[in-house]
């Protein structure tokens, strides 16, 4: 058989080109994908075993941060004859709880 010379010539530009391209295509393929994976997965954590309490208060004071469209004047509101947060309600209401809202903005880059 006939042998194909060797030859020290650079290869084509068009090789080159369209590799760039094709690594190109594939790493906006995956930062595409990576959108879907980071905002669109819960946060939430399933399958966490249970953990048994001892009897009693666990401590002397709570706190509750709302946050993202969450509202604190559901814990005032009756529905059906029936408060929304009972416990924490009935706490509030008796003064055997101190409580206070703070409406706070969180800065941004454009103020």
């Amino acid at each position: 058989g006939r042998h194909k010379p060797v030859s020290n010539e650079t290869p084509r530009a068009a090789d080159g080109s369209s590799r760039i391209a094709l690594m190109a295509i594939f790493f906006h393929l995956c930062a595409f994908a990576s959108i879907f994976d980071i905002y669109f997965r819960s946060p939430i954590i399933n399958g966490l075993d249970a953990v048994e309490l001892p009897p009693g208060a666990q401590a002397r004071r709570g706190g509750v941060f709302i946050a993202d469209g969450g509202r604190a004047d559901m814990f005032f509101q009756i529905y059906n004859g029936t408060p929304l947060a009972p416990y924490i309600r009935s706490k509030i209401m008796s003064g055997s709880a101190s409580w206070g809202v703070s409406h706070t903005r969180v800065p941004t880059e454009s103020r």
